[in-house]
């Protein structure tokens, strides 16, 4: 893994152990998408990348609370596939999770 890929960390240290990016929890990150606020806006207000807000709604979606994992469950496993080639994941043609 390259120092500049974006990465969920789950550090004792860091925020109790909480899945988090860049020291945002990432659940905190998926709150504000869920209630409708898009990516961008998102990655803008954390200092954040459009990757990195994608990052953890797709944890979320995957490992999250059960409301996550219900309504983003089918968007994160999609997303995995291509994310798993960051060579070939382009973070801006990806759209949004599902909100509402």
């Amino acid at each position: 893994m390259t120092a500049d890929r974006p990465r969920v960390v789950t550090d004792p240290a860091v925020r109790f152990g909480a899945p988090n990016v860049r020291g945002v929890s990432t659940a905190a990150i998926a709150e504000r998408v869920v209630a409708g606020e898009a990516v961008d806006a998102v990655a803008e207000d954390y200092v954040s990348t459009r990757h990195e807000v994608l990052l953890a709604c797709w944890h979320e979606g995957i490992h999250g609370d059960r409301m996550y994992r219900k309504r983003w469950g089918r968007w994160a496993e999609a997303i995995q596939r291509r994310m798993m080639y960051p060579d070939r994941f382009d973070p801006a043609a990806e759209a949004d999770p599902p909100t509402g």
